[in-house]
């Protein structure tokens, strides 16, 4: 103990102490910046994504008329991937789209809302219980024609982007303690 104190005195040590304690604290904050951005990001494209779909739709509705929004809507519905779609009437009555169970102020109220639903089923059979239920933002908008169009996205994507992007950040940050402490024992011999 008394030899590993002597080291310690040593201006040597403390400066490579020192050097590797700046390392880490700016190597982490610059992981935690990108690995925060990056989510950020990811939200952002979304929001994006859903409003310029809500403009065509809305633009469709009063250039071609109603018949046109429902097909798009329709078509847009039966994509694969994470897009929620609905229209329907001003009372609620759904016409066409891939989610049923929307909450009452989402057909009430324009706006942006984030919620829970249920997921339909694709398959026959036995379906897990975390793949039925998913999470989703949407934007509710009244067309020109008076219908209600409801356009969103399923964030369990997004959830999964930034969980890798967080363990990255863990791996990276378990990384860079350990190659600072190699270091710290090297140079300190």
């Amino acid at each position: 103990m008394t030899r590993l104190v002597q080291i310690w005195r040593t201006s040597t040590v403390r400066l490579t102490a020192m050097f590797i304690l700046i390392f880490v604290v700016f190597s982490v904050l610059l992981l935690a910046i990108i690995s925060y951005q990056s989510s950020i990001q990811i939200q952002r494209q979304q929001g994006d994504d859903i409003d310029r779909e809500v403009a065509q739709i809305s633009r469709t509705d009063r250039d071609r008329g109603f018949r046109a929004s429902i097909l798009a809507v329709e078509r847009l519905s039966r994509q694969p991937g994470p897009g929620l779609y609905y229209i329907g009437t001003d009372t609620g009555l759904m016409i066409t789209g891939n989610v049923a169970d929307l909450p009452v102020n989402v057909l009430q109220e324009p706006g942006t809302f984030s919620f829970s639903y249920d997921r339909t089923r694709p398959f026959e059979g036995e379906t897990p219980p975390d793949m039925l239920e998913g999470n989703a933002v949407v934007r509710s908008v009244v067309l020109p024609s008076g219908l209600i169009l409801v356009v969103g996205r399923d964030v369990g994507e997004r959830r999964g982007f930034t969980a890798i992007i967080f363990q990255s950040f863990l791996l990276g940050v378990g990384g860079i303690l350990v190659f600072s402490l190699i270091a710290g024992g090297v140079t300190a011999v």
